[in-house]
């Protein structure tokens, strides 16, 4: 069977699990993956603009107490400064960035301005 595939922007990880055959033509975040260290960015091929970033993080409801939030806050920071957690996620190309609620939400709403703006300039709506 031929599969042909224009682009599909996923998790480096998960594309290198099981695939025989795959052309990695461009890395979409600011940096190349520890992983695939030869696959150049978007940046370095001329686009400079195109900057995307997977993110995991850890939310909490509206209204928790922020003594809650602290807890887990530093639970979260001494699991992301451990060596051997860190090792383990960067196998998986994954690049840990611990910061605190507040740099979080800086950081969060920045990235969602930046995707509506996107969403708004192509005309995508959600139906």
């Amino acid at each position: 069977m031929n599969l042909h595939i224009d682009i599909v922007k996923a998790e480096t990880i998960r594309l290198l699990d099981g695939v025989k055959r795959f052309i990695f033509c461009a890395h979409f975040w600011k940096s190349r993956a520890e992983v695939l260290p030869d696959v150049p960015t978007m940046t370095e091929l001329g686009y400079p603009n195109v900057d995307v970033l997977g993110w995991y993080d850890l939310d909490a409801p509206s209204g928790t107490l922020v003594d809650i939030i602290s807890t887990i806050s530093k639970a979260a920071a001494k699991a992301v400064s451990d060596a051997e957690i860190v090792k383990h996620l960067r196998e998986q190309d994954v690049v840990v960035i611990g910061s605190t609620p507040a740099a979080y939400r800086t950081f969060f709403d920045n990235d969602l301005s930046k995707w509506k703006r996107v969403a708004e300039e192509a005309n995508i709506s959600v139906e």
